[in-house]
């Protein structure tokens, strides 16, 4: 079964072993291969144009249901389903779920999307809607991975 859909806080996580962060550096290191092949740049450094941050979402979400916007910050949590994924993102307000299908971003771009990690920094749009337990959420129909800074010291500076 696979750990994506489980969030521990991050206080709860236990210390990794020397084979676990080795593991883990591979399959990070695969995942950068794979997004080279795919011509991303994983080290990108781009603006973004932020339209709303997940606080003004929240506080205002009378006036921002079913409205685009503009969101960046950094994946804090990731829950892949399938065809469908749920993800958390931090900007400077604050966390915001973001919801994003396949079919509303194209396989590819979900294919490259399966590939992010937790604490990659990321754009993207999306309309404003609540889920069926009641939680503000943006459904994604634009991402782009702005850096993927955690890739860095696992590659050793090899970028």
């Amino acid at each position: 079964m696979s750990n994506d859909n489980v969030k521990t806080p991050e206080h709860e996580q236990p210390e990794l072993t020397a084979e676990e962060i080795s593991e883990q550096r591979q399959i990070r290191r695969e995942k950068l291969q794979e997004l080279r092949e795919m011509g991303r740049d994983p080290f990108v450094q781009e603006t973004y144009n932020v339209t709303a941050h997940s606080k003004d979402i929240k506080d205002n979400y009378d006036a921002l249901e079913d409205q685009e916007v503009a969101i960046a910050g950094r994946i804090m949590s990731k829950r892949i389903m399938g065809k469908a994924a749920f993800f958390d993102v931090q900007d400077k307000q604050g966390r915001i779920q973001c919801y994003v299908k396949r079919d509303d971003i194209g396989t590819e771009e979900y294919k490259v999307f399966k590939t992010y990690d937790i604490g990659d920094l990321v754009g993207l749009k999306g309309i404003v809607f609540k889920t069926k337990t009641d939680e503000i959420s943006i459904h994604v129909h634009e991402l782009t991975l702005q850096a993927s800074p955690c890739r860095c010291f696992l590659t050793n500076g090899a970028a």
